[in-house]
This record gives C-alpha cells, sequence and structure tokens, in this order.
C-alpha cells in the first residue's frame, strides 16, 4: 500500500511573513495535504515575540481561507514528533524555505539530524521567491524596535499580512507600556 504525501513546513514563523505565505501558496501545486509545524528554536528561546499559541493564530489568519491546512504546534525535535506515529500512513516531505546561502548552511545541519534518525523523511528546500528573499522575521521585529512602523507601514504591508501588522502593533504598544512604568 503506498502512503499519501505530506508536507510538512516547519519553522518557528515568528512572525509569519509574506514569504512565508508565498512558499505555503506554492507547496499547494504539489502537495494536496499540507501541515505547518511551529516550533521553537533552543538558540531563539529567549528571543521570541510571540508565544507559540499566538503563532499558531497568526498563522491560521494569514493563510487564505480555501487552503486546508493544518497548523499546530511542535515541542520537540521534529523527527522525533514524525516518529510518534501518528504519520504512519504518510509519506512525509519536510519543507524548508531558503533566502541566501546562509539558510542553507544553518538547513544543513538540520538535515543531517533528519537523515541520521532513518526514518525515512525526505527534505525538500524551496527558495524564497525574488520578492520575498531579503524579508526574515528578524528585520521585521527591528523595524518596530526602531519606531519606523507606522512611517513605513505601506513597505512593511509588502512583508506581512495585515493581521501580523497589527498583533506586532499592539505587542509592542504593551511592551513599551511595562517597560514606562
Amino acid at each position: 500500500m503506498s502512503k499519501n504525501p505530506l508536507a510538512i513546513f516547519a519553522g518557528s514563523f515568528d512572525p509569519i511573513t509574506n514569504g512565508h505565505i508565498d512558499i505555503i501558496n506554492r507547496l499547494t501545486s504539489i502537495f494536496n495535504n499540507i501541515d505547518i509545524a511551529v516550533g521553537n528554536s533552543p538558540n531563539k528561546i529567549d528571543k521570541y515575540l510571540f508565544t507559540q499559541d499566538e503563532r499558531v493564530k497568526l498563522i491560521e489568519r494569514s493563510i487564505p481561507i480555501n487552503l486546508d491546512i493544518n497548523v499546530y504546534k511542535v515541542n520537540k525535535p521534529l523527527h522525533l514528533f514524525i516518529e510518534g506515529g501518528e504519520f504512519n500512513n504518510y509519506k512525509v516531505t519536510i519543507i524548508k524555505g531558503l533566502r541566501n546561502s546562509e539558510d542553507v548552511e544553518y538547513e544543513r545541519k538540520s538535515l543531517d539530524v533528519l537523515e541520521s534518525s532513518k526514518i525515512g523523511i525526505e527534505t525538500l528546500f524551496m527558495l524564497a521567491g525574488e520578492k520575498y528573499r531579503m524579508i526574515s522575521s528578524s528585520y521585521i521585529k527591528q523595524i518596530w524596535n526602531w519606531g519606523k512602523q507606522d512611517s513605513n507601514k505601506k513597505e512593511i504591508l509588502e512583508m506581512i499580512p495585515e493581521v501580523v501588522f497589527q498583533a506586532m502593533d499592539e505587542k509592542y504598544k504593551n511592551k513599551n507600556a511595562i517597560l514606562s512604568q
């Protein structure tokens, strides 16, 4: 019996960007079953702006409504999560988005871990669309740290969905209110 193909687009998505959305949209022409796994990278744990639950909600609100995509949080290394058994009926392909050579090197290290797990997971690297290659979640957060979000809203909305802009604005307003007390 052949297994159903399943793409799992894995990342921290803090926050999700239009580059991520572009990859999700492109995946729909390749895979019928797509999941988005929202994780926490151990080397970023104290740098997250949004909680995992908030990131899941932002993704759900950002992806086109006509797409049947499962979004969930993952609290252990992805290969251990997949080994858990609920994916036995699927041929799993991990999707990783790449913007540049730094991303390639970082993801190559993750690929080494997946390959050493010997559970038959494939990895597909998708290069970000040309207009999204300079966008990173870190850069988006820097714009708010610099206080430039209002004067650059039009340009920022080319990088992130409106719902993310609103959530970030709210998050930074609350953060600044706490700091000024």
